[in-house]
């Protein structure tokens, strides 16, 4: 529909941004003109990509990392007509050795590569997007902070007590949350990782779909990290721009008590964020990568010296 968008993150993949849902669709060939034309008379699309591939210097620094490993598949497939061994040199930059070593692993099965990178454009977008949200937050604040009045009427002692009392029981919680996230990982996620874990006696077949699942489950984990960055990144700029604006306006302990119901909201939203993220995704793909790392591990040291 017309509220709805799609973005050609290459010439043979597009993104649709739906309410709900982010649908990836990935094309042998380039994406028939038709389905552009068809896509720009119903809802928004636009290209975000340079010469077929995905641009990583449309992306803000934070968000880099993502974009620029999501480039290097994207010209790797664009590349090679048959699967190609990941060139590891780029992407040991921005990732610890030893998930470079996995994701190298993962990304030999092409449809595997392909979700990595389409949750890498959306890890990044959602980075980049969180960090303009912020900015205008910063802005906004900034201009209704000078603009504001002093009235000479602060808030009581007793709210500023209550917020207090708020924000320590939301930290209380979010704690809490995450300890028990802890827990039911350790138990279940070895269960989990065990339905993608490549056995030395898969038939390719079987390899084949514990690779893309294996690429669906590190997909999850950048997106969920990206999610809690980007919550971080607003919270805090509006922290920062409420607490002065009602440090002017009304006096220290409004500053105080509002700084106080943000943490609380800031803490609250972690306690979602962690009750979403059960199963540490990497803590038990790591754990579980002694097949990966026997086969690819002569591909990360080639990669290292180049």
């Amino acid at each position: 529909t017309a509220a709805d968008t799609a973005v050609a993150i290459s010439k043979r993949d597009i993104m649709l941004m739906l309410p709900q849902d982010v649908i990836g669709l990935n094309f042998p060939f380039d994406v028939p003109a038709e389905l552009t034309e068809l896509l720009s008379a119903r809802c928004g699309f636009r290209a975000e990509h340079s010469a077929g591939a995905l641009d990583p210097a449309a992306f803000s620094e934070q968000a880099r990392p993502f974009a620029v490993h999501a480039a290097r598949v994207d010209e790797e497939q664009l590349a090679e007509d048959e699967p190609a061994q990941p060139a590891m040199g780029s992407k040991s930059k921005s990732m610890d050795p030893e998930t470079a070593r996995r994701r190298a692993y993962i990304e030999q099965e092409r449809s595997a590569a392909k979700v990595l990178k389409m949750t890498a454009w959306l890890s990044a977008k959602i980075v980049d997007t969180s960090d303009n949200v912020a900015h205008r937050i910063e802005e906004y604040g900034e201009r209704k902070t000078s603009a504001a009045q002093p009235t000479g009427k602060d808030v009581s002692h007793g709210l500023v007590r209550a917020s207090s009392t708020s924000r320590v029981l939301a930290r209380k919680a979010s704690r809490a949350s995450k300890k028990l996230a802890n827990l039911v990982s350790d138990k279940a996620g070895s269960k989990v990782v065990h339905k993608f874990e490549v056995k030395e006696d898969d038939s390719a077949r079987k390899k084949r779909a514990r690779l893309i699942a294996a690429a669906a489950l590190e997909g999850y984990s950048d997106v969920t990290d990206a999610l809690a960055d980007g919550y971080q990144a607003v919270l805090s700029s509006t922290q920062v721009q409420s607490r002065e604006y009602a440090s002017k306006k009304y006096g220290p302990n409004a500053a105080l008590t509002m700084e106080n119901t943000v943490a609380t909201t800031f803490y609250a939203g972690n306690t979602a964020l962690n009750t979403r993220r059960v199963v540490s995704v990497t803590h038990h793909l790591s754990k579980s990568a002694k097949v990966a790392a026997k086969h690819a591990g002569r591909y990360f040291i080639r990669g290292m010296k180049t």
